[in-house]
This record gives structure tokens, sequence and C-alpha cells, in this order.
């Protein structure tokens, strides 16, 4: 495995609690089911890590190949277009960051107390 494979899988957890500590404040408490809070925020956790760990067979190899409908297809290879294969691998692992936070932020909303709440409860 590569040092690149390695750095991305390390900064995975770190920068998802970054993008749930900035998403934190702009979502509304969970209320009235706070369970599915937490097994939504468990799935889009698990979501944004598999997205990020498909990229590993992509940074090993120095291939990138991606198709879907509304972005069309997206083959890099690393050997010919450097900078274009890094901004593939760079926005699929940002999309696989940002589910992941956005999963975090779903369990963070059920332990986060009302502001102006009465403190003994």
């Amino acid at each position: 495995m590569s040092i690149f494979a390695w750095a991305l899988e390390a900064a995975f957890f770190p920068l998802a609690a970054g993008v749930a500590w900035r998403l934190l404040p702009t979502l509304r408490p969970a209320r009235h089911r706070p369970l599915f809070f937490v097994i939504g925020g468990l799935l889009m956790l698990v979501l944004g890590a598999f997205a990020a760990c498909a990229l590993r067979p992509a940074v090993a190899s120095g291939v990138i190949h991606f198709s879907s409908r509304r972005v069309g297809e997206v083959h890099a290879v690393l050997a010919n277009d450097p900078v274009g294969y890094w901004v593939a691998v760079l926005l699929l692992y940002a999309a696989g960051v940002f589910l992941a936070g956005f999963g975090f932020a779903g369990i963070g909303l059920c332990f986060r107390k009302e502001p102006g709440g009465n403190p003994e409860t």
C-alpha cells in the first residue's frame, strides 16, 4: 500500500469529525426519535467509510475509473494526467468524508443539549 493511501486512511476520521463539528451548529436537535438519528448517523458513517475505502485500489494502481449518469465517465491515469487523477481521487474522497461527517453530526444531535433549556433536567 502506498504512502498516499495510508495518509488518506489516517486522515479520514479526523476530517470527518471536523466536518461534523462545522455541521452540528446548523442542525436542529433530535426531538422525537433520537434512536433513528443514531441509526441513520451510523449508516451515513459506514457509507462514507466505504466510499473512502473504495479509493484504495485506485490509489495503489494509479488508475481511476468512475462513471455515473450525472457526471459522466471519469477516467484518469496517474502517469498520463497526474493533476486530473488527484483531482478525481480527492473529490471522491471528499464526498466520503462529507457523508461520514454528516453521520457524525446526526449522532451528535442526540447528545446535544438545547440552548436555553432547564439545567436541572
